[in-house]
């Protein structure tokens, strides 16, 4: 594994180059996809775990081991689940605090000042239903709102990633769909990517180029 946690105190990172910057950046967005993964090969040979069609309680199960290797390891990380995003909107009273959206996971990773922050919006995908999924809702509602939607149209003010629970089919043909459904919602230009061994889209947010990773988690054919 390629965690940073070879240094203990925090470095300022407004005091060094944007290069220097933007590379520290991608090596904590690389840590975090690491936890992510790791913790998803330990959730799976859990046997105490009990699996279920329910995101919430897939995500539960995934963050108890993520947040192991952090204590373990002793990684400069926090990982919080369900935390309320507060806009900007909401923090100035202009919006109730009830209508908060929340990332189902959020990294903070505290060695650098400003802290860098990635939060997780996970979805339940299948190629085809299930005996409690249609498999069109899973697409949709990965694409709009609900899922990729909260990066795109700035519901979410965090960098972050896209976490999709594949619960039957092959992790290639439901990207083909999940393309699809995004040539009709936004553009040609947010499409799914393959991008080493995971996906990458790429959207335009206040005239900035930004980046979403996808990570697709295929769960035993034991939940069907």
């Amino acid at each position: 594994m390629g965690y940073i946690s070879e240094q203990n105190k925090s470095i300022h990172t407004g005091t060094l180059d944007n290069d220097i910057v933007l590379l520290l950046y991608q090596n904590v967005k690389q840590d975090c996809i690491e936890l992510i993964e790791t913790g998803y090969r330990n959730y799976l040979i859990d046997t105490d775990k009990v699996f279920s069609e329910d995101e919430t309680i897939i995500t539960a199960g995934l963050y108890d081991h993520i947040d192991r290797i952090i204590d373990e390891v002793d990684l400069p990380f926090i990982v919080i689940p369900e935390l309320h995003q507060y806009t900007t909107e909401i923090k100035k009273g202009k919006v109730n605090p009830n209508k908060a959206k929340r990332f189902d996971l959020l990294f903070t990773h505290f060695q650098y000042k400003p802290r860098f922050k990635f939060g997780v919006e996970a979805k339940l995908l299948a190629e085809t239903d299930t005996l409690s999924k249609n498999a069109t809702t899973l697409i949709r509602e990965y694409v709009e709102n609900a899922g990729m939607g909260k990066f795109i149209n700035k519901i979410y003010e965090e960098d972050g990633f896209m976490l999709g629970y594949i619960l039957n089919g092959e992790t290639k043909k439901i990207v083909v769909k999940i393309n699809l459904k995004i040539t009709d919602t936004y553009t040609y230009n947010e499409r799914l990517t393959k991008h080493k061994h995971q996906y990458l889209s790429i959207y335009s947010l206040d005239g900035k180029r930004k980046e979403l990773n996808h990570i697709f988690l295929v769960l035993p054919s034991s939940l069907n």
